[in-house]
């Protein structure tokens, strides 16, 4: 834990890679910091989600619409093991999920933090060369690594769905410019969902 982490009360709970390669694949890579870490996976999920949105100024962009439609259209049937996030998104055709990447050519790294009050918060590092089409594909992969560490609970993905569905609504209505919203967003959905 740095100095800054321990003034302001935050504790790391996990780093993340989102690995590009060469191949047109993408990898999630974690580092855990605390134990348990399966529901973690979720925040880092919705975080990710509220802080890319931010960042492309909410629904106006075009990169925001087609990140909130492909979770819309993956998580509108209800997840399951067997679910398939770029072939739902329909993107499968320029990308896929590997466990392992082969010659990483791009590379989002990030963290997140957990607060004295419970709230999360992120912390991402874009490439230089890095586009809107990274930061969708990057949260595609997320979604389906997060569906494959709970792949033996349908139980959580039941309740996965439904915390992808309050976020998009979330952003649907116009939520995701404000930078409060990158925690209270995907909190609240993860709420509402879980308990």
């Amino acid at each position: 834990m740095g100095l800054f982490d321990k003034l302001t009360g935050r504790t790391k709970v996990l780093e993340f890679k989102l690995l590009f390669d060469t191949n047109d694949k993408v990898s999630v890579n974690i580092t855990p910091h605390v134990s348990p870490i399966l529901n973690e996976y979720f925040f880092l999920f919705g975080l990710y989600f509220s802080k890319i949105l931010y960042n492309l100024g909410g629904l106006v962009s075009q990169g925001a619409i087609v990140a909130v439609n492909a979770v819309s259209n993956i998580s509108e049937s209800g997840l399951s093991p067997q679910t398939n996030c770029f072939k739902e998104a329909d993107c499968d055709d320029v990308i896929q999920y590997a466990q392992i990447p082969t010659n990483v050519v791009n590379e989002i790294s990030g963290s997140i933090s957990i607060l004295k009050d419970g709230n999360r918060t992120i912390w991402l590092s874009l490439p230089s060369n890095g586009t809107e089409q990274h930061l969708v594909f990057g949260l595609i992969a997320l979604m389906q690594f997060v569906i494959n560490a709970n792949i033996d609970n349908q139980d959580n993905l039941t309740k996965y769905s439904k915390m992808c569905n309050n976020m998009v609504t979330a952003f649907n209505n116009g939520h995701g410019t404000d930078m409060r919203d990158i925690i209270i967003i995907p909190m609240a959905a993860y709420y509402e969902a879980f308990i």
